[in-house]
């Protein structure tokens, strides 16, 4: 009697855990394939879930990492947990996933995992700066995109300086006086953050290589005040090579468009260096504002001059597509339009700069016609002739790009806007 009734129970036990295996397998809603999982993966899913369904854990609420290590399906073929766990975990009974999210991922995944990013009307990218980090988003990251070591790590703020030699600087660095409060400032506190400027650094310099050179530029003072106000372990980043155009008119040292050859290419790639020795470091690299100060050689020629506004937005949608967000302010400093300027059209180039911020909400633009510059014999020196600010000149152009940076006011310094260029028509 013991020998039959144990029989029958382990039958019943044999027929009960059948039946559970059949349920289960049964209740799980067909699996949607997708590029990163393939039927091999979903096949583990499976297997995977029955284990979890009858199991307490599906009843745990569980990290990231502790999710990625009873789930080694998803560990092994790379897939984010926290999209892995929305679209199969949970109809598959896994652990609910909880907490900071730190892999990345796609700008399609993103919108997945958070519908309120549709709803906003802004990119992914955009979202996840402004709020998304703040609340425990999974990060979408644009720079050093093949590099995993920057997930979900502390952002790394760079400001993004670009143009020609007036963004470079062309100001004496021994004219910066010893009562100046930048240098001041400098001499009490150190230099808290980071710099790389384009064909002369290769790694990241401290930042007191601004002025390792007998020339400076605005961004003395723009780190001076960034830092001052509470800014630390930033990027000052520069790209401006002397006398640079932006104009596409086949020269040799222009700016030009991706994939064109020019400056924007050669900057492109120096800069995604940078953003991988960020990314290495530890830190997640995003680009806080975007610097110009250029337009000099364009004015020289009215087919150049005409095509600026033009130019100029598409260089600002190519750096928005590549490395900003859609909403990271572009600060666009004016050139001079003085009686005694070497460019012919300059109020051309300001008028459409003036035309570009009206445009985009996102642009500022910076007055420049009051600041000092180097006075110098045009015919002697026809090239740099009354081009380059001086040092006083450079010193209030970096407190400027903060002011306008801080401020988001649309205008800042100087005069009023310069009146309306003359059209091409009334030029022949």
């Amino acid at each position: 009697m013991g020998h039959a009734h144990n029989s029958i129970l382990r039958l019943t036990k044999l027929f009960f855990q059948s039946s559970i295996f059949v349920i289960g397998f049964q209740s799980c809603s067909p699996l949607k394939t997708s590029n990163s999982i393939n039927s091999m993966v979903l096949n583990r899913s499976m297997a995977s879930s029955q284990f979890s369904r009858s199991s307490a854990a599906i009843t745990e609420s569980c990290s990231e990492e502790r999710y990625l290590s009873i789930n080694a399906d998803v560990k092994q073929n790379g897939i984010n947990p926290f999209v892995h766990y929305k679209r199969y975990g949970a109809a598959e009974g896994r652990c609910q996933i909880s907490g900071r999210c730190t892999k990345r991922v796609s700008a399609a995944d993103y919108q997945y995992l958070y519908p309120e990013v549709a709803q906003s009307g802004l990119d992914s990218y955009t979202y996840y700066m402004q709020y998304g980090y703040e609340a425990g988003h999974c990060p979408v990251v644009k720079l050093a995109a093949t590099n995993s070591q920057c997930e979900g790590k502390p952002l790394a703020e760079i400001y993004f300086i670009a143009g020609q030699s007036n963004a470079a600087g062309a100001a004496l660095t021994n004219e910066i006086t010893d009562n100046h409060w930048a240098k001041l400032f400098f001499a009490q506190n150190g230099f808290q953050f980071k710099y790389w400027n384009m064909r002369v650094h290769s790694t990241l310099q401290n930042g007191a290589a601004t002025l390792s050179n007998y020339l400076f530029g605005f961004d003395y003072t723009l780190a001076a005040k960034l830092q001052g106000s509470g800014e630390n372990n930033f990027i000052i980043y520069k790209a401006a090579p002397p006398g640079a155009g932006l104009r596409n008119l086949g020269g040799a040292n222009e700016w030009r468009y991706r994939e064109a050859g020019g400056i924007y290419d050669e900057t492109l790639a120096d800069f995604k260096k940078a953003a991988e020795q960020i990314c290495n470091s530890g830190f997640q690299p995003v680009v806080k504002s975007f610097f110009w100060m250029q337009g000099e050689t364009d004015s020289v020629n009215l087919e150049s001059a005409n095509l600026y506004s033009t130019n100029l937005k598409r260089l600002i949608n190519e750096f928005r597509s590549d490395v900003l967000s859609a909403t990271t302010p572009v600060i666009v400093g004016k050139i001079r339009n003085g009686s005694d300027t070497p460019w012919a059209y300059p109020d051309t180039i300001r008028n459409a700069m003036d035309v570009v911020a009206r445009e985009d909400g996102a642009v500022r633009i910076i007055e420049t016609n009051d600041l000092s510059y180097y006075h110098a014999d045009c015919a002697k020196d026809p090239t740099f002739c009354n081009a380059h600010y001086d040092a006083a000149g450079i010193l209030h152009l970096g407190e400027r790009f903060f002011e306008a940076y801080v401020n988001g006011a649309k205008t800042v310094g100087g005069e009023k806007p310069a009146a309306p260029a003359p059209t091409i028509s009334e030029v022949e």
